[in-house]
């Protein structure tokens, strides 16, 4: 449901007025995000505690911002939009390789 809720952000966004294709950048790295963080458990890492910055935290927040501005400040919502998307597509990114880092330290036995 999550992933659900999270996709809707992303279209919503892009209605705004960020670029499509840079949602398309942005939900894919955050989709791997949450997949790394499955299959490290399922793999046998237990829970990831990691907190990475793509969290859906940070990503709801960032969304709800650029829907918010954008409507305010009519004139601009394409610019804030993009650059909402953009920091998302950011912070997804890092989170992701936050992710990978902490999965590898734990799957090969060191402390996190």
């Amino acid at each position: 449901v999550d992933r659900v809720n999270d996709v809707i952000y992303l279209i919503a966004v892009v209605s705004v007025g960020a670029p499509p294709e840079l949602a398309v950048v942005c939900g894919v790295a955050f989709f791997l995000l949450e997949y790394v963080r499955a299959r490290a458990a399922n793999a046998g890492g237990g829970e990831i505690g990691a907190v990475t910055l793509g969290e859906r935290a940070n990503r709801v927040i960032l969304c709800s911002a650029s829907i918010h501005f954008g409507g305010v400040f009519v004139g601009s919502a394409e610019l804030v939009a993009t650059l909402g998307m953009a920091a998302l597509t950011g912070f997804s990114i890092i989170g992701l390789g936050q992710m990978v880092y902490a999965v590898h330290r734990q799957l090969a036995g060191q402390p996190s």
